[in-house]
């Protein structure tokens, strides 16, 4: 049945405008012969027509087992589901199919056994409303849920400003961010190859490849700094930029990531290369707010030379930040096909972090162009500034973790933000609220709650969701609030008409039993639910965009040193010690009597050369653990109890700070090790 091809040509031709024109022309005596051949339809056909009155609604016998709303609104609420990252499967759409058509009650030929619609319906589907099976891409929790309209809106907030202040142009404005180079890379160049073939291979260096870090940056007029290197190692060695990007800087670490030492380095390069200066040339930096790009080093050199940090929104960088938009992908396309050729002109050569400059330089010289910087900028709004680049689709995925608006009020606002109007006279400059679009709201503070009820104003204070943006939390006269500080229903009115509701109206029942009809219509929606989030909100310090150079924020990092500092305690911590204790307990008793040693003097001589062995490695290992306080990702040592979240790496066994990972759920494994 899936491979059925149609054989007839046939089609309809009758609507009823065409049999309505046809009508007129016989009424103005032409003949219906004449009519036949000029519209190319059989002259038995236009009689048969005309003398039924009707028009054909289908071919055949069969009949769609749904109608074209119904269609419609299928396809459009899996669309949805698509761009909330909650897509369903094939399967799944077969067996919500037929369960849409039993509870709708519908004549439909799905399989009962199965409970299913079939492959042909499922085919016919797709192709009647444009939908496709794709492989999707893994997005983590935090991505979908971080790219919200109150962390975009932010960043925008703060952009603006610094344009408007310092009136920068678009050579002025730049962006930095990095990648990771590796010996052997992800994706390798398609090849031709016999049809049925089941596995195809292509040479590569090894199995796991050597991770080299490049740091690239571009302003939004195209000027592209030369990029800097960052190689595994102890000793910097010049050869191993031979073949890079004219102008290119070596640098070195132990894991060949960026840390903050070497962002400071990077910073006198970019100072130099964008010939920033505080009196006459002041630029503006965009990036990732990494740990390693937040020290207090970086934000006093940048406020000495005139280089202003704006850090994006966590999780946004697939949005956002423009070298990841527009720039990485084709780079390291083009990087994989560097290295294939390099491998075809040396058969049996591996490529060590010697050869990657040389790579590396090839792929950007032919990469790095003006077309990409301008649609880089352009594509995220930066430059021209356009905070109202992203649809409403873009944030569908953050809607799963949006918190209903009558849980919990915590968000208190910086005296800079713009607050209602409504609130700004019901409550003192210093107990001002942040009400924003779709956060929860309580009214937690008992001094906040007698301000509402003592202010009693004439005007309802709206706190609207994007869902019901015509109901509004009023505090007028009538509002009553219960002991746990939470609002009564009755207190609710519309935002458009302001008329308060009581429960007993005969308008608010009307309206209960709409909503109450519309829930039991909308069958797809029980059929295929909406995800949403029950789960509350973990007390965490979340990030958000700052710039990194401004008073405030240096204000507040020298404080966390501070307390850093008098935090700090000897980086001996507990896993030495209980390293320590299981080496003593699996250490094995020396049995050998001293009349045993008189007679072996040989074996007493080897087992004190083997003593001393297992005493340095025991020294060794106590080394290695005194200095397990350093995050291999940005460098930072680390105390014992952490201010920070720590996880370690099943694999390579080193502890990360959790923030400079990409961690979700599972077993973690660190960026060295995959």
């Amino acid at each position: 049945m899936g491979k059925y091809k149609r054989k007839s040509e046939r089609k309809l031709v009758f609507t009823e405008n065409i049999l309505q024109s046809i009508r007129e022309r016989i009424a103005n005596g032409e003949s219906k012969r004449h009519i036949a051949e000029t519209l190319g339809i059989p002259e038995s056909t236009l009689r048969k027509r005309l003398k039924c009155g009707t028009v054909p609604k289908s071919l055949g016998r069969f009949t769609a087992v749904f109608s074209a709303e119904q269609e419609k609104e299928l396809a459009n609420h899996i669309r949805k589901l698509d761009s909330m990252f909650y897509g369903i499967s094939q399967k799944q759409l077969q067996f919500a199919a037929y369960v849409y058509a039993e509870r709708k009650q519908l004549h439909h030929r799905f399989n009962k056994s199965k409970k299913m619609a079939g492959k042909d319906w499922i085919i016919a589907f797709k192709k009647r409303h444009g939908l496709t099976l794709r492989q999707p891409e893994k997005t983590s929790l935090a991505r979908a849920a971080g790219f919200n309209k109150v962390q975009v809106g932010r960043f925008f907030d703060n952009l603006k400003s610094l344009i408007t202040t310092h009136k920068f142009e678009r050579a002025q404005i730049y962006n930095m961010d990095e990648t990771g180079l590796l010996t052997v890379p992800n994706k390798m160049p398609k090849v031709l190859t016999s049809k049925g073939k089941k596995s195809v291979g292509k040479i590569v260096s090894a199995e796991r490849g050597t991770l080299v870090t490049a740091v690239c940056c571009v302003s939004a007029a195209g000027h592209y700094i030369p990029p800097a290197l960052i190689f595994p190692r102890k000793r910097e060695k010049q050869e191993l930029l031979d073949g890079a990007p004219a102008g290119s800087i070596l640098m070195v670490s132990d894991s060949g990531f960026i840390n903050t030492d070497l962002f400071l380095k990077w910073l006198k390069h970019f100072k130099s290369s964008a010939k920033a200066s505080l009196e006459s040339n002041h630029v503006l930096l965009t990036l990732d707010n990494h740990s390693s790009h937040i020290s207090l080093e970086a934000i006093l050199f940048c406020r000495e030379n005139g280089i202003h940090l704006l850090s994006l929104p966590p999780h946004s960088s697939h949005k956002l930040q423009p070298l990841d938009v527009c720039f990485f992908q084709p780079l390291k396309t083009s990087y994989s096909v560097e290295v294939d050729k390099w491998h075809v002109n040396h058969p049996g050569r591996p490529i060590t972090i010697y050869q990657v400059s040389s790579l590396f330089g090839a792929a950007y010289n032919r990469i790095a162009n003006l077309e990409k910087a301008h649609k880089a900028f352009s594509c995220t709004g930066i430059y021209p500034f356009n905070p109202e680049v992203f649809s409403e689709e873009d944030f569908m995925g953050a809607t799963v973790t949006e918190r209903p608006i009558n849980e919990t009020l915590n968000e208190v606002v910086d005296p800079n933000d713009a607050v209602s109007p409504a609130v700004s006279s019901a409550i003192s400059p210093d107990k001002q609220i942040n009400i924003i679009e779709n956060v929860s709201i309580s009214f937690e503070d008992s001094e906040i709650r007698n301000m509402l009820l003592s202010a009693k104003p004439n005007y309802p204070v709206v706190l609207a969701s994007a869902n019901n943006p015509d109901i509004a939390i009023s505090c007028q006269e009538n509002t009553e609030l219960n002991t746990n500080g939470e609002i009564e229903p009755d207190s609710v009115v519309h935002a458009e008409d302001g008329n308060e509701n009581k429960g007993g109206n005969d308008e608010n029942s009307c309206r209960a039993i709409e909503i109450e009809k519309a829930v039991e219509e909308d069958q797809i929606e029980k059929i295929i639910p909406i995800p949403k989030c029950n789960r509350e909100k973990k007390a965490s310090k979340g990030k958000k965009s700052e710039i990194l150079t401004s008073t405030p924020y240096k204000e507040e990092v020298e404080n966390c040193n501070e307390k850093r500092v008098a935090r700090k305690i000897p980086k001996t911590t507990k896993r030495k010690i209980l390293c320590e204790e299981t080496e003593n307990k699996n250490k094995p008793k020396n049995t050998k009597t001293a009349k045993n040693n008189k007679e072996n003097p040989k074996s007493n001589s080897s087992k004190s050369k083997s003593q001393k062995k297992n005493n340095e490695n025991s020294t060794n290992k106590n080394q290695v653990e005194e200095d397990a306080g350093i995050c291999p990702g940005c460098g930072d040592t680390y105390s014992d109890p952490p201010e920070l979240d720590l996880i370690q790496c099943t694999l390579c066994l080193e502890w990360w700070h959790e923030v400079c990972t990409a961690y979700t759920t599972g077993e973690f494994q660190c960026d060295v090790c995959l």
